[in-house]
């Protein structure tokens, strides 16, 4: 995949998920902190899979270090919470 020629657009403000405009092949992908990615404008299964194809590398190479909560971590408390 050809970093070179994808635009990538993300603004937390005004869509909660990364635009990524592919253009080989010609598709569009929203992706999400939820890890939910949706693939729109292509025009067969193969351009789906292609995209996949394209942009899973790149998304393991960035993906998000898992932590885990210990005694030492303090937890945030529920807001709003009565209980």
């Amino acid at each position: 995949m050809d970093q070179k020629k994808n635009i990538c657009d993300y603004n937390p403000e005004t869509f909660p998920g990364l635009i990524f405009r592919m253009f080989e092949p010609k598709v569009v992908l929203l992706i999400f902190t939820s890890g939910k990615i949706v693939l729109t404008g292509a025009k067969t299964r193969e351009e789906i899979n292609n995209a996949y194809i394209g942009i899973h590398g790149v998304l393991r190479l960035h993906k998000k270090k898992e932590t885990t909560v210990t005694e030492e971590t303090p937890r945030r408390a529920a807001v709003g919470s009565n209980r």
